[in-house]
Parts: C-alpha cells; sequence; structure tokens
C-alpha cells in the first residue's frame, strides 16, 4: 500500500487526540478506579461518531442501532465497579478521555483503504512521541525499572496497537452507516478487560457483571448483523 500524504497527516492527528486521551484516562484511574473510568470513556468514545453519524443523515439500521444501545447499557453493567476518591474530577477525566478518543476514531475513519495501516504507524509515534514528552515534563523515567512492568506493558502496547489497527481496517471497509457501529464494537474493551481478569486472576464477578457481558455479546452480534 502506498500512502497518501493526507492518510498519514491525518493518522498522525489521530495520534495527537489519543496522546491526550490516554493521559486523561490514566488520570481518572488514578483519582477513581478502572472500573468506574473505563467503561464512562468507552460509552462517551462509542455513542459520538453514532451521534454523528445520524445527524449527518448516516444512520445506523433499525438491527445495529438496537445492538449500539444494547452494547452500550451492557458495556456499562459490565465494567462497572464502585470506586471512591475523587469522584467526581475522575469521572470528568474520563469523559474527556472518551471525546478525545472519539476524535481519535473519527479522523481514523476518515483514511483511505489505499492507505492501509501506514495511518496507524503515524498515529501511534505521534501518540508515544507525545506521552514520551508529557512524562519526560513531569520528571518521570521514560521507561521503568521493574522487569515485569516492562514485560506487561510492551505486550499490552502490542495487543492495544492490533487492536487500533483493526478498527482501522474496519473503518476503511465500512460504509458511512456503518462508521458508528464499528467505533461502538471497537469501545467494548471494558467488557472484554472484565471478562479476562474474571478467567485468568479469578476475580469475582457481580451479577450485573454477567448480565452485562452477555448483553455485550449480544449486542456486538446485532450489530454485526444490521
Amino acid at each position: 500500500h502506498s500512502p497518501r500524504l493526507v492518510d498519514l497527516g491525518l493518522g498522525a492527528a489521530s495520534g495527537l487526540a489519543a496522546g491526550v486521551a490516554l493521559w486523561a484516562i490514566y488520570q481518572a484511574f488514578v483519582l477513581t478506579s478502572v472500573g468506574v473510568a473505563a467503561p464512562i470513556t468507552a460509552v462517551v468514545s462509542g455513542v459520538i461518531p453514532v451521534i454523528l453519524d445520524s445527524v449527518t443523515g448516516s444512520p445506523p439500521s433499525r438491527l445495529a442501532a438496537t445492538g449500539i444501545v444494547m452494547g452500550m447499557a451492557s458495556l456499562i453493567l459490565a465494567a462497572w465497579s464502585p470506586g471512591t476518591a475523587d469522584l467526581n474530577r475522575g469521572i470528568a477525566l474520563a469523559a474527556f478521555a472518551g471525546l478525545a478518543f472519539a476524535a481519535m476514531l473519527l479522523l481514523g475513519a476518515e483514511t483511505s483503504a489505499e492507505s492501509g495501516l501506514w495511518p496507524l504507524v503515524a498515529q501511534r509515534s505521534v501518540a508515544g512521541a507525545l506521552v514520551a514528552a508529557a512524562g519526560l515534563a513531569l520528571g518521570n523515567e521514560l521507561l521503568p525499572r521493574d522487569t515485569s512492568v516492562k514485560r506487561t506493558a510492551a505486550i499490552g502496547g502490542v495487543f492495544g496497537t492490533l487492536g487500533v489497527g483493526a478498527i482501522y481496517i474496519g473503518f476503511q471497509r465500512a460504509t458511512t452507516a456503518t462508521v458508528g457501529a464499528v467505533a461502538v464494537a471497537g469501545s467494548m474493551y471494558p467488557a472484554v478487560t472484565v471478562a479476562l481478569r474474571w478467567v485468568f486472576d479469578g476475580e469475582r464477578l457481580r451479577w450485573w457483571q454477567v448480565v452485562g457481558l452477555a448483553g455485550s455479546l449480544v449486542g456486538v452480534a446485532l450489530i454485526a448483523g444490521g
């Protein structure tokens, strides 16, 4: 694939949005908890593209719309867990992170299929540089000293890049009416995180989380069928 300059520019711009979103969501994690911040961020980042689709005259089909509503409601149930600390500020930062992630997704949706994953390379490069610069400005070390933390971060980076790459491919192959549906399906990651923690860490699931996980699967299936 030979990327156009405009596609690389869109990828770089989405990298700026991604860097801001990462800063905001990690701050929200510190102030509240992953269980509080993650679903708020995911819902905001998933709903904004759907709203824009509807406003621009390209609403999703009824089946997909049903899946979107079910998916978003189920996501909150699956990922929500009570938090403490500075709740109001944490929620505000989580919502802001969702807006930034939505900007990242919408910019990625504008890239052409011919560009392949080159815009993703630009995005990851810019986002990484932005986060590194912010860390240095705050006096933090770029690399943690703990080997296990380095390993975990590297593995997370690989899977995070694969996930964003899959979303890019989905956007590039989506029709105008399904861009919002792709964004919602890609925003289901908190539900997956809850399921993985249950499988590998033995974390006890609350009844509403079980309902939410089941609803998330049905919601994604409806989106795919729509």
